[in-house]
């Protein structure tokens, strides 16, 4: 009808300004804003649009603007560089990407952005858009990719652990909260839940991930625990037992979903769960994971299940805090474009930016 046909016209009109915005609008607000248009009855025997088709709508009725992933609405011919920034918290997710895999993961969450160059002048891209990853050539066994700062851990080559690290200095003292409304508020969260317990998941800007480490660290005496460094120390272990070669458990991480190789790998990380929940189970409040990538590249996550359950329950005085990469985007915790397991809202929160610099000014 004519009145529909206006109306998906001004959904278009709509969706080109948000599109335009900078910084994009989160997807809830870009839902909030069509949605405040006023739409007309729908026709008899016609389902009302979902928030999901209603985004795909007005998109499709625009001029310039494209969907994401997540429902965003970017300006179709998006910048490489600024859908990489963009993109940045699923490119940081995993430990090592292939040129093409990272491509792949820019171009998975805006389609229709301009492709990201092949190497070197995506190295340069990469620099400029404030993404610490280093080109580590292949060496006969893995391809060749882009992968963060490295440490040595005990048992580990320093291939096999990405990690940005930073010293922490020794706890101290808790200093007055920081004045800023939203940091107090959060920083009053931090303390309860250091207190009396719970599991709370900390959102961040890639780059403030280890000030943030070091802020809680220096704040609560939070024991920072790497997810990914415990997992591969105990896969490792569990090789060791079995008589496996490691190199033969590289090429199987290597292998393709469901191939006889990814299976017997699965397998190998069941064997090595158990003894890293042990350690998280022995480890001192309140608790501080960091990188949970490969319980997400390998559909672990029923750890994180488990470990939320443990320090939700009534009687429970332990802490348990999650810090993952976001991108200014993100509304929920995400990685790898997976969920990671929270309950409500009460569960997750984003590092207010204030807090961070008020705390490391105190």
């Amino acid at each position: 009808t004519d009145e529909l046909a206006s109306w998906a016209e001004r959904l278009g009109n709509k969706a080109d300004q948000l599109a335009l915005l900078d910084p994009l609008p989160s997807p809830q607000r870009v839902l909030e804003s069509l949605q405040a248009l006023p739409a007309p009855a729908s026709p008899q025997a016609v389902e009302p649009l979902s928030g999901a088709r209603l985004v795909r709508l007005a998109a499709s009725a625009s001029t310039r603007a494209s969907v994401s992933s997540r429902l965003e609405l970017y300006p179709r011919g998006l910048a490489a560089g600024r859908a990489l920034k963009l993109a940045a918290g699923a490119v940081l997710s995993a430990a090592s990407l292939t040129p093409e895999q990272l491509q792949e993961r820019v171009r998975a969450r805006y389609p229709e952005a301009e492709p990201l160059p092949p190497r070197p002048a995506l190295d340069a891209l990469l620099a400029e858009a404030g993404l610490e990853l280093r080109w580590v050539p292949g060496d006969g066994v893995r391809p060749g990719g882009f992968s963060q700062p490295t440490i040595h851990v005990e048992g580990l080559s320093s291939e096999t652990v990405s990690q940005t690290v930073a010293p922490r200095g020794a706890p101290g003292a808790p200093t007055a909260p920081p004045s800023d409304g939203d940091a107090a508020a959060f920083d009053a969260r931090l303390r309860r839940t250091a207190e009396s317990g719970g599991y709370l998941v900390l959102m961040a800007t890639p780059r403030h991930l280890p000030r943030i480490e070091r802020a809680l660290g220096d704040r609560f005496g939070a024991t920072p625990l790497s997810l990914e460094a415990e997992l591969l120390r105990e896969m490792k272990e569990a090789a060791r037992q079995a008589g496996a070669d490691w190199t033969v458990v590289l090429e199987a991480d290597a292998a393709s979903p469901g191939t006889t190789d990814w299976t017997n790998l699965r397998s190998l990380v069941g064997l090595a769960l158990p003894k890293v929940e042990e350690r998280l189970d022995s480890a001192p409040s309140p608790l501080l994971l960091t990188w949970p990538g490969l319980l997400v590249r390998y559909d672990r996550l029923d750890l994180l299940d488990r470990l939320r359950d443990r320090h939700t329950r009534a009687g429970d005085s332990g802490a348990a805090w999650l810090l993952v990469a976001a991108d200014e985007q993100s509304e929920l915790p995400v990685l790898d474009g997976k969920p990671l397991p929270v309950l409500s809202p009460a569960q997750y929160a984003r590092v207010p930016h204030a807090w961070l610099e008020a705390t490391e000014g105190s």
